[in-house]
């Protein structure tokens, strides 16, 4: 992919992303037993978003052009040992920090997002193409959630 059809690939996933798990929406039919699924699509596009888990979890983004696959993420993590009871609540700030994405790397959140006592930081290399990254929350500095996430596009 090059181009125009790069920077159309990156507003396609930052609305798909902003219109599923981080705006709160109901999951669709399950791909793989016990997956929680999310799917938007709109003209030639669609995105898929399918994971396992639930404090921890792993999973898969793809996007398709016209049914076939030119685009996914890998990802895996989670809440931190001994913080898994505030997951709720962190998931709730998670989905505030996705949904404020950089429309140039549209991968999971912007490089840094804070309120109240939660702060999100999100490092990456790479570009739409190849990119690797790590996202953490922390609470009054104190590490209680991570994830790794990799992709890029597929030929």
């Amino acid at each position: 992919m090059e181009g125009k059809n790069l920077e159309e690939l990156k507003g396609f996933i930052k609305e798909a992303k902003e219109k599923t798990f981080a705006a709160g929406s109901e999951p669709v039919e399950s791909s793989r037993k016990n997956s929680k699924d999310f799917e938007y699509s709109r003209d030639d596009y669609r995105y898929r978003d399918s994971f396992f888990g639930g404090v921890r979890d792993i999973g898969e983004e793809v996007v398709w052009y016209r049914d076939e696959p030119i685009w996914g993420m890998n990802y895996r993590g989670g809440m931190m040992e001994g913080y898994e009871d505030m997951a709720k609540d962190v998931f709730e700030f998670l989905k505030e920090a996705l949904s404020n994405l950089p429309i140039d790397n549209p991968y999971r959140g912007p490089e840094n997002y804070e309120k109240e006592d939660l702060k999100y930081l999100n490092e990456f290399k790479g570009d739409i193409e190849d990119f690797t990254g790590y996202e953490v929350i922390k609470l009054d500095g104190d590490k209680i959630y991570e994830r790794i996430y990799h992709g890029g596009t597929l030929e």
